[in-house]
């Protein structure tokens, strides 16, 4: 399954306002934050953050999951975010 360059931006973006958003709330910088700690996340999972997949988002969702429950906090409204994501993701993928 391969994105097209348009689609590849556009998904990572939302990603990472996702994560800003619902992982680093109010903190300065979150955007760079969130950003910075995909990058980490897609390595460790064996994705590429440059070319997100179904899979790879299913599996760095699980990692954020892991680490917001660890701080107490609900994973509720991220996972729905990401379940969205890779449904995009699945729409706009060319298949090889």
């Amino acid at each position: 399954m391969l994105l097209r360059d348009y689609d590849a931006e556009q998904i990572k973006d939302e990603i990472t306002q996702c994560v800003a958003t619902n992982v680093f709330d109010s903190e300065p910088e979150s955007y760079t934050k969130a950003k910075e700690l995909l990058q980490e996340l897609f390595i460790v999972s064996g994705g590429n953050f440059n070319r997100p997949d179904y899979e790879s988002i299913m599996k760095v969702l699980k990692l954020i999951a892991a680490r917001q429950l660890k701080k107490g906090k609900d994973t509720k409204a991220i996972a729905e975010r990401f379940k969205e994501i890779a449904k995009k993701i699945e729409s706009v993928a060319v298949y090889t």
